[in-house]
């Protein structure tokens, strides 16, 4: 993927730069060819993959505005391929020469704000204000320098799999019963080791020749401390609600979805400690948490996996009680999560609230794994969203993995996702600004403000795309989005660039979209404010200044969508609030895509658009915008877009399995 921006003083030509293996970066590299590589299987390090050097998007196409701007080669990647970092003083076991890093000091990621704003970007300015917003991105992490404690494993991941991943042997509800630490033999020593760890330190987990898992129940991250989990390396969660429940009583148990749960009954499987500042989650590990395997306690016990338990939330609109992979939402600073594999989560991967710096880099996301699944989700036979489960589903796809965001920041500043592949159940990222408490940037309404996200050369794939609200009652402003590929798989509930809102929980929302790649996807633009049934005169969506540049929305060989009649659009204001200053330019639909009805009743409309004010770039698009719904203004010329001009996503979308052999697809 992309890494850096550079311009060539010698061609005067800007040129996207491809520097990385979804991670990895050296900017004293050089191209070598002047055609980007495929996408291609990499080198395996342990249960993630490096995949080998390409670009996320290919550079764009020539507008009448620009010359052509020439596709980069992959840079070779020249640094050491290791999960481990430079340091002078800590032992030699501990530490050795880093990929990354260029001092014994460990990088994290400023709290100073992302200086964003005199980026203007439009079709004509398309290479320069991508290389002004790379300029913009922190530097990349690096592994910890200093580890204050190396734990080794006593347990196989093969153990995980025997006599299957739904229920195996090593914590069945037999091994609990006889001993119940057995749910969790590993929190005790983790633990231990994180609260004795000195700030700026790292607690390493290791294999111990064929033992290469752990298995722990929740755990909380201190200030400064990182976690790392070493390549090759899985920290597989509880799969006992017990050992998450909060106490709040058994008409609200964890592990549980009743007319009387709330959703707030799990602790997660990690949560860091208020106000914590520089702490993290790093390594080329796992961490599993095991949404498809059996509950062994709790009244679901034997009878539903986590995600069984999320289906209850379709089966009869309960709210279920599953515990989170990561929980930063009790604000903090300069969090780094770095290279990680987050897998299997029972609910949000990753939820972040009151933050004032977090970067997210290189990190894969995936729900479910082959764990759980077979081969491109091929199931033949799949849980019931009608019916409750009486057994333990045994193979998922991500529909069906309900409420399993990848990462989710609210009311947070200086936010950085890059370099990740982010594949599951719900939003791949959703920027909210719904929290009230320990605000970085206090917004609107007594609200937090969302400000300063850049969300930069990633890959989603299934999910419910890179979306905004629907809370944004704080408001959400320097929102960047670029060199970004979304397949969404064919799935019935993709979308995917998402701007959500409804009456009483919206706020002014701005965003730039820039260079991004979309396919197989129901719903390529969507600007709604009727998300949620919610009616009231207060507390409005107001969508504002929202940008699309360079956006290609293309028809792949064999792809569910776009079809005749299943392929389209939804973006509306509301009367007393109308979207204003939405900008398309050069924008080009492979198959023009219809205009849908928004959300939901009392408030939603039948067509769209309505209430929006367009502006059209210089780039324009390849499709007209219907004018006969009320308070619709076009400024600018529609329809002139060329497949020429459109921006090039031949390489665009690379398998996951490229990256790590886990993912079915």
């Amino acid at each position: 993927m992309r890494n850096k921006c550079l311009l060539s003083a010698l061609s005067l030509v800007l040129t996207l730069t491809a520097c990385g293996d979804g991670g990895r970066s050296n900017a004293n590299s050089t191209a070598s060819s002047d055609n980007v590589a495929s996408p291609a299987s990499g080198t395996t390090e342990g249960s993630n993959t490096v995949a080998s050097d390409t670009a996320a998007i290919p550079d764009t196409a020539a507008t009448s505005d620009t010359a052509a701007i020439p596709d980069t080669a992959a840079i070779p990647d020249t640094a050491a391929n290791s999960d481990t970092a430079a340091s002078g003083t800590a032992a030699a076991s501990d530490t050795a020469a880093s990929d990354t890093a260029a001092s014994d000091t460990p990088a994290t990621p400023g709290s100073t704000p992302y200086n964003t704003q005199d980026i203007s970007v439009t079709n004509a300015t398309l290479p320069a204000a991508l290389a002004a917003l790379d300029a913009a991105l922190p530097a990349e992490p690096s592994m910890p320098a200093t580890v204050c404690s190396t734990l080794s494993a006593n347990l196989s991941s093969a153990q995980f799999a025997l006599p299957n991943a739904t229920d195996p042997t090593v914590d069945n509800q037999a091994a609990v019963t006889l001993k119940v630490t057995n749910s969790n033999p590993d929190t005790a020593r983790i633990q231990a080791a994180m609260t004795t760890c000195a700030p700026g330190q790292a607690v390493k987990l290791v294999a111990s020749g064929t033992n290469n898992a752990f298995l722990s129940a929740p755990l909380t991250l201190p200030t400064g401390v990182t976690l790392w989990v070493d390549s090759g390396v899985t920290l597989y969660a509880s799969r006992n609600p017990l050992d998450y429940d909060k106490g709040l009583g058994s008409a609200n148990a964890c592990g549980d979805a009743t007319a009387t749960t709330t959703g707030t009954a799990c602790k997660a499987l990690m949560t860091v400690a208020a106000g914590a500042n520089g702490s993290g989650v790093v390594g080329l590990g796992t961490i599993d948490g095991r949404g498809g395997s059996a509950l062994t306690g709790g009244p679901k016990a034997g009878i539903m996996t986590w995600w069984d338990v999320s289906l209850l939330n379709k089966v009869s609109g309960y709210s279920q009680n599953n515990p989170m992979l990561l929980d930063l939402t009790q604000g903090g600073s300069n969090f780094t999560l770095y290279k990680i594999a987050l897998l299997n989560s029972p609910y949000f991967h990753v939820k972040i609230n009151s933050y004032n710096g977090v970067t997210a880099w290189g990190v894969q996301i995936l729900t479910p794994s082959l764990a759980y699944s077979v081969p491109n989700y091929a199931c033949t036979t799949l849980p019931s969203t009608t019916t409750a489960a009486t057994t333990p589903r045994r193979c998922y796809t991500p529909d069906y993995a309900k409420n399993t965001d990848g990462i989710d920041p609210g009311g947070s500043s200086n936010v950085t996702v890059a370099y990740s592949y982010i594949s599951g159940g719900d939003d791949n990222v959703a920027v909210t600004a719904s929290n009230k408490s320990n605000c970085p940037t206090p917004g609107a309404n007594g609200y937090c403000a969302s400000t300063n996200t850049l969300i930069a050369h990633n890959h989603f794939y299934y999910g419910h795309g890179m979306s905004v609200g629907s809370g944004s009652q704080g408001g959400v402003s320097n929102l960047f989005v670029w060199d970004l590929s979304i397949n969404g798989e064919g799935s019935t509930n993709g979308a995917g660039l998402r701007i959500k809102g409804s009456p009483g929980t919206g706020g002014s929302v701005s965003a730039t979209y820039a260079a991004v790649c979309i396919a197989n996807e129901k719903q390529p633009i969507v600007v709604d404010p009727f998300y949620a049934s919610n009616t009231g005169t207060t507390l409005l969506p107001n969508f504002n200044n929202i940008s699309y540049v360079g956006i290609h929305a293309v028809k792949l060989a064999g792809a569910k969508y776009p079809g005749s009649s299943n392929w389209s659009n939804v973006i509306n204001g509301l009367s007393v609030s109308p979207v204003t200053n939405l900008m398309l330019d050069n924008v080009y639909f492979d198959t023009v895509a219809a205009w849908a009805n928004s959300g939901k009743p009392p408030g939603g409309f039948t067509g769209s658009p309505n209430y929006v004010g367009f502006n059209i770039g210089s780039g324009s698009t390849n499709f007209p915008i219907p004018t006969s719904g009320p308070g619709v203004r076009v400024t600018g010329i529609t329809g002139t877009a060329t497949s020429s001009n459109a921006l090039d996503c031949t390489n665009a979308f690379p398998a996951f399995s490229s990256v790590n052999p886990n993912a079915p697809i």
